[in-house]
């Protein structure tokens, strides 16, 4: 997942207490540059770091507005593939196509971002 997307999802609430702790951090010179020594309040770790969620963990935050995720050829014509989350039918949104990415994660976390926009 690209930190534009993690970022995006942190912007519209996506939850930051993740299970799995993997983080891009967000305007730190110092930990870009490979320097740690400098400490750190819990708090400013917090406001600094951007949860990257796992594929379960954006399923299981669409709730049951999700219905599944396939795997698709961009078109006929070229055999790369892309994935493809679409919502259960019966939600608010009532797309007739789902929200394409080029990874499971991205697309299911398209999906979440339409869920959640404000």
């Amino acid at each position: 997942m690209t930190y534009e997307l993690a970022k995006k999802l942190k912007d519209a609430g996506f939850p930051q207490e993740l299970e799995r702790r993997i983080h891009y951090r967000e305007n730190c010179e110092e930990c870009m540059n490979g320097n740690y020594e400098k400490p750190m309040s819990l708090e400013l770790l917090d406001e600094l770091d951007i949860a990257i969620p796992t594929l379960s963990e954006l399923i299981e935050a669409c709730g049951n507005k999700f219905r599944r995720l396939t795997l698709h050829s961009k078109n006929k014509k070229h055999p790369n593939l892309i994935w493809q989350a679409s919502p259960n039918q019966h939600n608010s949104l009532n797309w007739k196509q789902g929200v394409r990415g080029d990874t499971p994660e991205e697309a299911v976390a398209e999906l979440w971002l339409k869920f959640n926009k404000k």
